[in-house]
């Protein structure tokens, strides 16, 4: 009982913080001189358009060796130090 009614306090929480990352990035992100004033819908249709022509071309290769390389295997951490990444990946 308490398992699930963490699980579903820290969903809340991390679905808060998604958001909260994700119109910070829309509303400010990077503004080029020249294409100042995009409307919020074309920044989200241009992410869309974009995602898709990533996942439905040859860098979706690089996207999943970066997924492998950085995500699951820690590449950062273990150039970093060997004993930290030991650690964190006993963590999980």
């Amino acid at each position: 009982m308490i398992f699930n009614i963490l699980f579903g306090f820290s969903a809340v929480v991390c679905l808060i913080g998604f958001i909260f990352r994700l119109s910070i990035w829309f509303s400010q992100g990077i503004h080029p001189p020249n294409l100042a004033g995009i409307p919020l819908a074309t920044r989200v249709a241009q992410a869309f358009k974009a995602l898709l022509a990533t996942l439905f071309s040859t860098k979706i290769l690089l996207v999943i060796q970066s997924i492998f390389v950085d995500l699951i295997f820690q590449k950062r951490i273990f150039a970093k130090n060997f004993l930290r990444w030991v650690a964190h990946t006993l963590i999980f």
